[in-house]
């Protein structure tokens, strides 16, 4: 099934309560993706700076998720981002099923500033309220995900913050990109 170059046929069905709406892309499609983990249980003393799984907004150590720049290409005109963070069912199904709220998922993008050298200082949501571009729900799902609109006339960078609800899920994520515009990605430290 899988052979380069080969042609083939596709359906696609697409569902909806709401009109939609199918475009061509006009230009070429660009898709990175990455893997990263919540790990470390530890939320207070010495071995809390290795602790990545800080939980959701409402968590005092929210500020210890990981967080990644994204930086969407800057052709001209708007331009779309789709973004995916999935986990795999392997490692997930017994935490989803001992504690389903605390391990739900989710995740923030938000604006980054014009120097970004490290991650953001995240203290509460308020404090970063007005840089919030998208917060996804949280659910108790293997997947996440959302489609933004940017105008992208120069390059735009974002930062993603992938979070569970609960502070001290551990588990690894995959976070999947697509846009029409060129991207890349780094992890911030």
């Amino acid at each position: 099934l899988e052979v380069a170059g080969r042609s083939g046929r596709f359906r696609l069905t697409l569902l909806s309560e709401a009109p939609l709406v199918l475009r061509r892309m006009t230009r070429g499609a660009h898709s990175v993706s990455f893997e990263g983990e919540w790990k470390g249980k530890a939320l207070k003393g010495a071995a809390a700076r290795d602790t990545t799984a800080g939980g959701c907004h409402l968590e005092p150590t929210w500020f210890r998720n990981p967080q990644y720049a994204l930086t969407v290409g800057g052709g001209g005109g708007e331009t779309s981002l789709k973004v995916v963070l999935r986990r795999p069912e392997s490692v997930w199904e017994a935490p989803m099923q001992r504690s389903v709220v605390e391990s739900m998922m989710g995740f923030y993008l938000l604006r980054a500033p014009s120097e970004l050298n490290s991650k953001l200082p995240l203290q509460d949501k308020a404090s970063v309220q007005p840089d919030i571009l998208h917060e996804s729900c949280f659910a108790p799902t293997l997947e996440v995900s959302c489609t933004i609109q940017l105008c992208a006339q120069t390059p735009t960078t974002l930062v993603l913050v992938p979070a569970t609800f609960g502070a001290a899920q551990q588990g690894p994520f995959e976070v999947a990109l697509a846009s029409e515009e060129p991207l890349s990605w780094r992890e911030l430290t």
